[in-house]
């Protein structure tokens, strides 16, 4: 994960893979204060990876201000983001690039599942072995 900052704001590349499609999202926030990891549902249909609308459940993404957005929480498995697999994992998905202007949020959810370490002084990331 290739991570910058701009206007106060860490910023990542990140890497996902679904089903053996690649895509590479540059424009990721990556945010401690957001319990949950969500991307744009336009680009991960790029990789097959669609909104269900069977088993997902709708929920809302707040932001700052307390804006709510529409998104869908889905349990996604073969999922891998920056090499780390996401089996089962929880994800959101909704119009991020849109309302917001960036490909997605990395979240707690994916930080402490991962045991992600972010190294300021380097800018890199680094994940532990749990």
């Amino acid at each position: 994960m290739e991570l910058r900052i701009e206007k106060g704001i860490l910023l990542a590349k990140v890497a996902l893979e679904f089903h053996g499609e690649e895509l590479l999202l540059n424009n990721v926030i990556v945010d401690t204060g957001s319990s949950d990891t969500i991307f744009d549902t336009d680009l991960l249909a790029e990789i097959g990876l669609f909104v269900d609308y069977v088993n997902g459940i709708p929920t809302v993404m707040y932001g700052v201000g307390g804006k709510g957005e529409v998104c869908n929480q889905q349990l996604v498995s073969e999922l891998y983001v920056d090499g780390q697999s996401l089996n089962q994992f929880p994800l959101q998905l909704g119009m991020t690039q849109d309302i917001y202007g960036f490909d997605g949020f990395i979240g707690l959810d994916f930080m402490m599942k991962t045991n992600m370490v972010v190294d300021f002084a380097e800018l890199a990331v680094i994940y532990k072995e749990g």
